[in-house]
C-alpha cells in the first residue's frame, strides 16, 4: 500500500510549487488541449495552501486578464510556474465563457482552486 501525504505534507507541496518567487500566471484554453493566444496570460498570486485534507491553494484577489486580441470561448485554464512550466493539467471553469476582441475576463476570488487530488 503507498502512503499518502498528511495535511502537513499537502500544504507544503502547495506551498512549495505556488508560493515560488517569481510571477505565476495562468493559462486559457479554447479546448483543453493548448494554449488560446487571444489573450495575454495572467498574473495570479497565490494564496497559502489550506490545513486540509484535501489541502487547497487559491487565490484571494479578482483576476482580470488584458484585452483580448481574438475571440473565443475560453473553457479552461491552468497554472504556469515563473519558469514557463506548467504546474497544472488543463482544468475546465465551471462555465465556459466567450468573449470578443476587447473585452476582458473577470474571474472572482477563489474562482481557481488547486488540491493534490
Amino acid at each position: 500500500m503507498a502512503g499518502g501525504l498528511s495535511t502537513v505534507g499537502q500544504q507544503r507541496a502547495l506551498d512549495a510549487c505556488f508560493l515560488a518567487a517569481g510571477s505565476h500566471k495562468i493559462e486559457f484554453s479554447t479546448d483543453g488541449s493548448a494554449k488560446f493566444a487571444g489573450v495575454a496570460d495572467t498574473v495570479i498570486s497565490w494564496s497559502a495552501a489550506t490545513a486540509a485534507t484535501p489541502s487547497v491553494t487559491t487565490h484571494a484577489s479578482a483576476l482580470l486578464t488584458a484585452a483580448f486580441t481574438a475571440g473565443g470561448a475560453i473553457t479552461h485554464w491552468r497554472a504556469v510556474a515563473p519558469d514557463g512550466q506548467a504546474l497544472t493539467d488543463w482544468t475546465p471553469l465551471a462555465t465556459a465563457r466567450s468573449f470578443a476582441v476587447g473585452d476582458r475576463a473577470e474571474l472572482a476570488a477563489q474562482a481557481l482552486k488547486v488540491t493534490l487530488d
